[in-house]
Order: C-alpha cells, then sequence, then structure tokens
C-alpha cells in the first residue's frame, strides 16, 4: 500500500461531525510526570514507517467495555484544535441531549511530536488519568471553582479514507460542563515585546479583543482571586502545572448600574467587584492566619474567576514525593527518614495567597506579570 499521508485534524473534528460515547474506567495515573515516557526504538521504528501512526493505533486500541453508547454528541466550535507540538487533546463546544458541554478527545493520531521520542500513547493515557483524578478529588468545587466533570469515555474514530486497511481507533473524551465567559488572556493587554504567539492560541486577533484596559483596583482583585484559586487547588490535592491566564475564566455576571472602580475606561467597571475575599478575610482574622480549607461554598463561589483545562495538571502526591527526594534543603529541615506530610504541609504553606515567596514563583512567567498593577501595591 503506498504511503497516504495522515489527515488533518479538521478532516475529523468539524462542526457538525457525531460521535458516539461508550462509559468506561479511566486509565490510572502511575507516574505523575508524563514527559519522561519515552517510545523504544522499536516504536520509533514504527513510527518512521508509512502510516505508521495508524499502525500504531490499531495496535494500542482498546475497545469500550459498555455494549452501547450512552451519549452521542454533535461537535459545535473548536476551542483548541490543530496540531501543535505535543497538544493531546483536541477541544471542543459540543451539543449533548439539548445542552451545551465541553468535549476534550484525546486522539493519539493527532499528537504531534516535533522529535518523535515521546510515547504519546502512554503519555495520552497518564494525562486523561490525570486529569479525571483531578476532576475527582475536586468534586466539592464542580460547578463553583472548576467545571463539573460529566464522565469519561471512549469514542471509535474511523480511519478516514482507509477504513479498508485499519480499524476504528478509540479516542479517549473527557465530557465536562461548558462555562460561559472569556478567559483572562482574552481580557488582557498583549504580550511583552519580543515575545511570540502560536497562532492556534486565543491571542490570536480573531479570537479575542486584546488590548482591553483593566484598572488597577481589578486587576488586584483578579490576582487575588487567581492565587486564592491556587491554594484551594492544592488543599485538594492537585497543582495546576498550567496556571496561565488562557486557562482562567472570567465568570460572566450580569451588567450592575453601578460603578465598581473609578476608571470609566475599564472593561469591567460595571461587570465585576473589586472587593478581595482574601482581604476581606484577613480583616476578620485579628492578624491570625486565615485557614482557607474552612471555606464555604458560597465563598467560593463569589470568587470572579474559574479555573479550566485540567488536562496538564500534577497530583500533589506525586509532587510531594518528588519534592521530598530532590530538595536537600526540605530533608535537612524535616530531619532524614521522616514521612511526607511534613512536606506536604510546606508545599501547601508555600502555595499560601498570603505567601511572599509564592507571589515571587507566580509572577516569574511574563504571562502573569503583564497583569501587575501599574502600582506594584500586590507585592508590597
Amino acid at each position: 500500500m503506498p504511503p497516504v499521508p495522515l489527515p488533518d485534524p479538521s478532516t475529523q473534528y468539524h462542526e457538525g461531525a457525531a460521535f458516539e460515547l461508550y462509559p468506561d474506567v479511566a486509565p490510572n495515573p502511575t507516574a505523575g510526570k508524563p514527559g519522561n515516557l519515552k517510545f523504544t526504538q522499536a516504536d520509533r521504528e514504527i513510527e518512521a514507517q508509512p502510516n505508521g501512526r495508524l499502525k500504531h493505533c490499531a495496535q494500542y486500541t482498546v475497545p469500550p467495555h459498555a455494549q452501547y453508547p450512552s451519549h452521542r454528541i454533535t461537535l459545535r466550535k473548536g476551542l483548541s484544535v490543530g496540531l501543535s507540538h505535543l497538544r493531546f487533546a483536541q477541544v471542543w463546544m459540543v451539543e449533548c441531549e439539548g445542552r451545551i458541554m465541553v468535549a476534550r478527545f484525546y486522539d493519539p493520531l493527532y499528537v504531534s511530536d516535533d522529535t518523535g521520542a515521546y510515547d504519546i500513547f502512554r503519555q495520552s493515557n497518564e494525562r486523561v488519568g490525570t486529569e479525571v483524578a483531578a476532576y475527582t478529588a475536586l468534586t466539592k468545587l464542580q460547578g463553583t471553582l472548576v467545571p463539573r466533570f460529566v464522565g469519561y469515555f471512549l469514542a471509535m474514530v474511523p480511519a478516514l479514507g482507509l477504513e479498508d486497511h485499519f480499524p476504528p481507533r478509540s479516542a479517549q473524551v473527557v465530557l465536562l460542563e461548558f462555562l460561559p465567559g472569556d478567559t483572562l488572556r482574552a481580557l488582557g493587554p498583549g504580550p511583552h515585546d519580543g515575545q511570540e504567539e502560536d497562532e492556534n492560541e486565543d491571542w490570536n486577533p480573531k479570537w479575542n479583543t486584546r488590548f482591553t484596559f483593566v484598572c488597577d483596583e481589578h486587576k488586584n482583585a483578579i490576582l487575588d482571586a487567581v492565587l486564592l484559586a491556587n491554594h484551594l487547588l492544592i488543599l485538594r490535592g492537585i497543582q495546576h502545572s498550567d496556571l496561565m491566564d488562557r486557562n482562567v475564566l472570567l465568570k460572566e455576571t450580569p451588567p450592575s448600574s453601578s460603578a465598581f472602580c473609578s476608571s470609566p475606561e475599564c472593561a469591567l467597571q460595571h461587570s465585576l467587584s473589586t472587593e478581595s475575599l482574601i482581604q476581606k478575610l484577613e480583616s476578620q482574622s485579628d492578624g491570625q492566619p486565615v485557614d482557607y480549607s474552612k471555606l464555604t461554598p458560597q465563598q467560593i463561589d463569589s470568587l470572579p474567576i474559574a479555573v479550566i483545562d485540567f488536562g496538564s495538571v500534577r497530583l500533589v502526591e506525586y509532587e510531594v514525593k518528588r519534592l521530598s527526594k530532590s530538595l536537600n534543603a526540605l530533608s535537612k529541615r524535616y530531619g532524614a527518614g521522616r514521612d511526607h506530610t511534613l512536606t506536604a504541609k510546606h508545599f501547601e504553606n508555600a502555595s499560601r495567597p498570603d505567601s511572599v515567596s509564592w507571589k515571587d514563583k507566580f509572577y516569574e512567567s511574563w504571562r502573569w506579570s503583564k497583569w501587575l498593577p501599574s502600582t506594584h501595591d500586590y507585592l508590597s
């Protein structure tokens, strides 16, 4: 059979395409560090063959345990699609039983690896297993700080144009609640001089209003909420390894007739309160540390943001073990032969919203440093 080029994802995943979803059991995360999973020499030789990825897909395809599908979805709008280096999921807004949801397709056929070294099949398993484990750990935050997790499924996807040569492959699907709203990247200023963005990212002018002005009061309130959200995730055992502005959603709120700030040009003047939950709780604590683990659902729901895209998170359990083994400073501080409890506590304390060291780490990325208020009150 002559070599046939792999199809573009848009030939398989496009508006109006329909898929049947079979309920299944997500793989268990094992390593917590999927980047370490590499192809063997034999695997690389298969990848180098004509249609090698399709051959690999046939080899790794797992038929669903369920005999019949439980959901049928129709793709409506691409949210994160296309081929780019190690993009593991094709993310779509979908219609399911009259409701709008988000489907994350882990289809190994469309995972591009410029190096050819990464075992994208085991990595997909690790990533989707960790994502499902994260939503399970965050059950009490679903619907407020993170989207509701609908379920894990398999979709049997045909090899378009090659059905006579290759059987349908299994794509892993994570189905989620759709949260309306814009990401902070769509709201905030453009990248710093000299920084370039992937054309598929939502910096693209066709996706957003890139140069919208946000006043310092609102920047402070948003940064407070993001820092608190990060701490709440870690308290529940989840480290969001990609907590960037593109993965923080500003919740939609009805416009108010009252102004929340004194800047008429601010895009959020009539839509977002500048009151910070952190500042409110600390002002009521009489100088004592605030126990953020005891926040009520109503307090968490009052945060103006939600965190999305848990496709590259890490489980704190693994991070704590890694830190315990690799950081001599922590070993010396807590003593040799101790269990991971104190290291875990250190990990949680270091992520506290009032931790200056965490704020410094938080702003190492230029993506967040551009959100610093011009007065720099936040780090004073």
